[in-house]
């Protein structure tokens, strides 16, 4: 049988002990994502419409011309309200980066072409 002095463990720690924490460790672990998350911000909560929107537009491609025009702008109105909302949380500025570049589509500007976006950055990071 192995013992603590075998195996570099710490004196008196064995698969005995090990065996005791298990159901600490499970517990711990079905703690739903939701308990442990904080509220939902503003920026989460438009994100959520963007993904809604983003959807119907994909599924509207045989659309004519004007109405799938008309999906776009809406979506970019949308955009650009959310880009407005001050973030809250460093999850926020990733949300914002992931809708502003459509997921790495396009390119992040740089702070002389979007200062907002990266004032947010340095505040989140000073806090």
């Amino acid at each position: 049988m192995a013992s603590a002095k075998h195996n570099d463990a710490p004196a008196g720690f064995n698969r005995r002990a090990l065996l005791k924490l298990a159901p600490v460790a499970l517990a711990a672990g079905a703690v739903p994502v939701a308990a442990v998350a904080s509220e939902e911000t503003p920026v989460m909560k438009l994100f959520r419409e963007w993904e809604t929107m983003m959807r119907i537009e994909n599924n509207s491609l045989d659309l004519d011309d004007d109405a799938f025009d008309a999906l776009v702008s809406k979506r970019n109105d949308h955009e650009a309200v959310m880009m407005r909302e001050p973030c809250q949380t460093a999850t926020d500025w990733i949300i914002k980066v992931a809708v502003w570049t459509d997921y790495g589509g396009f390119n992040i500007q740089d702070r002389g072409e979007n200062p907002q976006l990266w004032a947010e950055a340095r505040a989140l990071v000073a806090a």
